[in-house]
């Protein structure tokens, strides 16, 4: 359904998708009609047509073209179309000839992702190389987030192998065995397919970064030996960003049909110290992009004219204790008078990570960890004081709680449960602390 309730509602987002599917040689699939997607190359053509029609959304509406491009694995065909360097039908024959390709060598292998830095996991890769059969390095996402990709029968070996190191190794289900030798059979009918691809020059004030480099490539470099090689070399992401984000501040935007690269950003942020905001836009509108992109002090060109400035009550933190409404203003308070006081716990939990991560956040992320939802260390210390100043007697700390927004709301629904008990709710919040 990725693209479809925008699709009915953007009409510029809907003619640059169907823009896109035109281009490609095989149209097998659209946001309306709800066709399967089990078949890899399917997955891999639509992700890239909505890539590129969200980019293309956000600067034809909003002017909001960037300086600077990355493009991870096949996400890098889609930046190589937006900074110029391809047209939309070459970059289309580009994705359909390797998507199909990588659909016939999927059943040889598959990927497992990993918290392991570069030279770990190296030596575990070379540790389980049995004749012609190895395990590589497919992808290095962060300087402690790796990606290893091994033949269908080394990855439950390697698994175990990733478990019992306390790698937090996870199965990537569908993921073909992309940079690695497992590619290399079909690598000279990929050459042999993108023979007359024709290389442009980028747009003006605009930077192609390689993750197969990590560095800014030129028009000269983009040829169809590029390509070739791209679908074999690992993705060296964390090279790619750290370099570019190296010096000033930077607006990094995901444009993917779900986040997956926010975290590993800010993980990229913290360990090297960048000046990075990321965002994950997903399958949300445009305008919550360049509405990121405009509050961080780039350049956004807004198609309505601004309205004028409304005055609106500050937040319950806030909230002046001395005004005695009779109406509960701390959330604890406003909690213990509803219904399912677990639950709504949880929500409140919730809704402060929500407001502080770059995901966005749901049901589904309760028992997940907070540092995997892409919140660093000043992130966790604006949700502790949010939800502890909530509280009647704000304690110094949580009871014995793990960084999940399940196990953060129980321990927060002790610590409520134990001042009801020590403080009877006979009126105000302010006149029963005060009792």
């Amino acid at each position: 359904g990725m693209g479809a309730a925008r699709y009915r509602h953007d009409a510029d987002f809907a003619r640059f998708l169907d823009e896109a599917l035109l281009a490609l040689p095989t149209a097998d699939w659209h946001p309306l009609t709800a066709p399967s997607l089990d078949r890899l190359s399917t997955v891999q053509r639509a992700t890239w047509a909505v890539q590129v029609a969200t980019a293309r959304t956000l600067t034809h509406r909003f002017g909001a073209r960037p300086r600077t491009l990355i493009g991870h694995s096949l996400g890098e065909v889609a930046a190589a179309h937006l900074a110029g360097a391809l047209d939309l039908h070459d970059a289309a024959h580009l994705v359909h000839a390797r998507s199909e390709l990588l659909e016939r060598i999927a059943p040889t292998g598959g990927m497992i992702a990993a918290r392991l830095d570069e030279h770990t996991a190296a030596q575990i890769a070379a540790a389980h190389r049995h004749g012609p059969a190895r395990v590589e390095v497919a992808a290095l996402n962060t300087p402690a987030r790796v990606v290893l990709t091994a033949p269908t029968a080394l990855l439950d070996e390697l698994w175990e192998d990733l478990d019992a190191r306390g790698a937090d190794p996870r199965r990537l289900h569908g993921a073909p065995p992309a940079h690695s030798a497992l590619v290399e059979p079909v690598l000279d009918e990929l050459a042999s397919a993108l023979r007359g691809l024709r290389r442009r020059p980028l747009h003006p004030d605009t930077t192609l970064v390689s993750t197969v480099t990590g560095h800014p490539v030129t028009e000269e470099d983009l040829g169809a030996d590029y390509w070739v090689a791209q679908l074999r070399a690992p993705v060296r992401f964390a090279d790619a960003l750290a370099i570019t984000c190296r010096h000033g501040r930077h607006v990094v935007q995901e444009l993917s049909p779900r986040p997956v690269l926010t975290v590993p950003t800010v993980e990229i942020r913290a360990f090297h110290g960048l000046a990075v905001d990321a965002f994950a836009l997903a399958d949300r509108d445009p305008a919550w992009a360049a509405a990121h992109a405009h509050v961080h002090g780039a350049d956004v060109t807004w198609p309505h004219t601004p309205a004028a400035p409304v005055s609106l009550p500050p937040p319950d933190q806030w909230a002046d204790p001395a005004q005695d409404t009779g109406t509960p203003t701390r959330w604890a308070d406003r909690i213990t008078a509803t219904a399912g006081f677990d639950a709504a716990v949880r929500d409140a939990v919730r809704a402060v990570v929500a407001d502080l991560a770059p995901v966005q956040i749901g049901t589904g992320h309760d028992d997940t960890p907070l540092e995997r939802l892409g919140l660093h260390s000043m992130d966790v210390l604006q949700l502790r004081g949010r939800l502890l100043t909530g509280l009647a007697a704000p304690p110094r700390d949580l009871p014995d709680h793990r960084p999940t927004i399940a196990s953060i709301a129980a321990a927060l629904a002790v610590l409520i449960t134990a001042e009801q008990r020590r403080t009877p709710r006979t009126g105000s919040p302010e006149r029963s602390r005060a009792g």
